[in-house]
């Protein structure tokens, strides 16, 4: 396994009120049991993430981890992974909504 990705990201962010960035370029280093990675978020800001990797079958991965470069510091993040699809939970305020994304590994 080559531990360094390098690619983009797109995203759409569902039940959510404010406009976000769509694009992510991003670059990973992924092990068996753990991801990080920095990429550029949906608020314009560098993100820095670490994360743990639970295979839940051979192409279903959740990555459980911390992420930067939101409102706090340092904030808790989940994404569940098919293939290269992703869906994870955000939240805006009060309110909480979904993003899912497709990313390409160039």
């Amino acid at each position: 396994m080559n531990c360094l990705a390098i690619g983009l990201a797109l995203s759409m962010h569902l039940g959510l009120q404010n406009d976000y960035n769509q694009v992510h370029p991003y670059a990973t280093c992924e092990t068996d049991k753990t991801i990080t990675g920095i990429y550029y978020n949906s608020l314009e800001n560098i993100s820095l993430f670490g994360a743990i990797k639970y295979k839940l079958t051979d192409e279903l991965l959740l990555d459980v981890g911390i992420v930067t470069g939101y409102e706090y510091d340092v904030i808790p993040m989940a994404r569940l992974r098919y293939k290269n699809i992703f869906m994870m939970p955000a939240i805006e305020k009060d309110t909480t909504g979904l993003v899912l994304g497709v990313q390409v590994d160039f």
